[in-house]
């Protein structure tokens, strides 16, 4: 990737709309220019305005949104950066820009807009926020962090890491490789790991609660219910064959009532046709009399009379077989009535002492009856309730029993996860990424150290961490500390690790363009020439450099050079090739 144009306006102290064009010969012919100029005039707003035309962030603000601006210009109303660059992919310009209401300098922030399009045709690509900087990765190559370690070089930082104690290089470390995402990750396995466990815990402690029946108990149990069961069937037998028997005993009775009133019946007409017979000789004494007599009128009323009488008394008479043979139909059913009652007490008698009582950069057996199958019936519904919860508390200890192998296969591979990079403080896993990233590094570094010196080269021991020290082949091969090498070996040191990260953030993306922060102060003459001649060397391979500082000295050794001055009332202005005011 390759910076071609960068455009901004109102930004920090670098009011106005302002463009540099790093196609101008100058830059194109040296390869190395700087961005000079005093402390606070403006120097890093210029890779400010390149990572926000990118990425809408900046390495001092990060993400600039609608709630918050601290980049504009005071006493402006808008802002914006444009950067035009070069990929594998073709050349594209991207232009982020806010504003408050009305560009008024006290007006409400409005959201930021950010669009991407072809350089060369000017066709709109994406003008959405997230959409921009998915579209910049893509053809890039490179996030905002890989962005910021492969273009924009923290060897200032890399000579604070070789100067600083064992101890204390990590965080550094951490900081300039963004190595952070692993103390996190360890952290997260960490959390995990204990969440998983709770919930083993807690599924065994829920395991633990079920108090389940024995095998035994449930058997026992079940065979009880079964013998109820069987008891209230026989009690119920029994009940209805005495209900049966009681019916038996009131037909019994109805019979017995019926053939006493019948008899009655036939004794008082047998009564009166013994009653009868004197009036009925009278008559027929009174007939013949009457034959013989000429009194035929009084004799006449006593025949008519007596007649009606006898009359009445043949009605009965015919007074009588009639009600005798219901007598007997009733006295015959009586008879087998009391037959069948006869068998039924024999049959009553064999069910039991109850029944038998069952009688006619007795409804008592009713009363009997209900208690006991109310017993019974309270019983077995109390087993069966038992039988019911030993079902459902086995069906919920299956369930748990196959979470618990479930949750038991989970933990096995967090603690596994966890005894390889988990820990509290996230050390476990930083720690081993960080070596890992730094053997890479390294590797990378002596690469690049060789391109710049044959004198060293970067030593790592793996058995001390962050350790790293120099081979000096100008002195026979001798190992030195780090911490014991001049300011233009520490420049050449940390020069070739900022490279070396460079290049392994950006992986297979070629990097033409590099910013580097400050780290020339402490420089002498002849070392800060040494280091010059360094830089100046990577322009065979076609890069960009340039170099930001505020040391004066740099102003004559590099001939290509952005000067940032300042102005009044805090402002500045840009002088150099490419530099104009728009």
């Amino acid at each position: 990737m390759k910076i071609l144009k960068v455009s901004f306006k109102n930004l920090n102290s670098l009011t106005g709309e302002w463009e540099i064009d790093f196609t101008h010969p100058a830059y194109a012919n040296d390869g190395l220019f700087a961005i000079t100029g005093p402390t606070g005039a403006g120097k890093s707003t210029l890779l400010d305005s390149i990572c926000l035309a990118l990425y809408g962030s900046t390495p001092r603000l990060g993400r600039i949104t609608q709630s918050g601006n601290e980049i504009l210009a005071r006493g402006t109303g808008e802002c914006l950066a444009e950067v035009t660059f070069e990929t594998q992919a073709g050349r594209y310009r991207c232009c982020w820009s806010q504003r408050r209401a009305r560009r008024h300098p006290d007006g409400a922030w409005q959201s930021p807009t950010h669009e991407i399009v072809h350089a060369d045709t000017g066709e709109l690509i994406d003008s959405t926020l997230r959409g921009v900087i998915e579209q910049v990765e893509s053809k890039t190559g490179m996030d905002f962090d890989r962005f910021t370690r492969s273009m924009l070089l923290a060897q200032g930082g890399f000579a604070a890491f070789l100067q600083a104690k064992p101890d204390e290089r990590a965080p550094i470390l951490e900081q300039i490789t963004g190595t952070a995402i692993y103390s996190q990750i360890s952290m997260h396995v960490h959390e995990i790991r204990a969440q998983h466990r709770g919930n083993l815990e807690k599924i065994q402690s829920e395991l633990g609660a079920l108090q389940l029946l024995s095998d035994e108990e449930e058997l026992q149990l079940t065979d009880s219910l079964a013998r109820n069961e069987a008891e209230d069937s026989e009690l119920r037998r029994q009940f209805e064959t005495a209900q049966a028997a009681i019916a038996w005993l009131e037909m019994l009775t109805k019979f017995e009532s019926d053939l006493n009133r019948l008899g009655a019946q036939q004794t008082a007409l047998q009564e009166r046709v013994i009653a009868f017979e004197p009036d009925r000789q009278r008559l027929l004494l009174a007939e013949q009399a009457l034959e013989f007599d000429g009194n035929h009128a009084a004799l006449e009323a006593l025949r008519i009379q007596l007649h009606s009488e006898s009359a009445n008394a043949a009605q009965q008479q015919e007074a009588l077989p009639k009600l005798t043979q219901a007598v007997e139909d009733a006295a015959i059913a009586l008879n087998g009535a009391t037959l069948q009652l006869a068998a039924a007490k024999v049959e009553l008698q064999k069910q039991g002492p109850l029944l038998q009582q069952v009688s006619a950069l007795d409804l008592r057996i009713q009363e009997k009856e209900s208690p006991i199958a109310a017993a019974n019936k309270t019983l077995a519904a109390a087993m069966q309730g038992q039988l019911d919860a030993q079902r459902q508390l086995k069906s919920r200890q299956q369930e748990s029993l196959l979470a618990l192998e479930t949750q038991r296969s989970v933990c096995e591979r967090w603690n596994n996860l966890h005894l390889l990079i988990g820990s509290a403080d996230g050390k476990k896993f930083r720690n081993f990424a960080q070596g890992l990233t730094f053997e890479r590094m390294v590797a990378l570094a002596n690469l690049q150290l060789r391109k710049l010196t044959d004198r060293y080269l970067l030593f790592h021991d793996s058995t001390q961490p962050l350790e790293l020290q120099v081979v000096d082949s100008y002195q026979a091969d001798q190992v030195r500390s780090t911490r014991n090498l001049s300011g233009g070996e520490s420049f050449l040191v940390s020069l070739a690790l900022a490279l070396g990260l460079s290049h392994m953030a950006s992986r297979n993306v070629r990097v033409d363009s590099l910013f580097l922060d400050e780290g020339f102060g402490t420089l002498d003459e002849d070392t800060l020439q040494m280091a010059l001649d360094t830089l100046s060397s990577l322009q065979q391979e076609g890069k960009l450099i340039g170099v930001i500082s505020h040391i004066a000295a740099l102003k004559e050794q590099i001939r290509t050079q952005i000067q940032v001055e300042p102005q009044t009332e805090g402002r500045s202005a840009l002088i150099g090739p490419g530099c104009r005011l728009l």
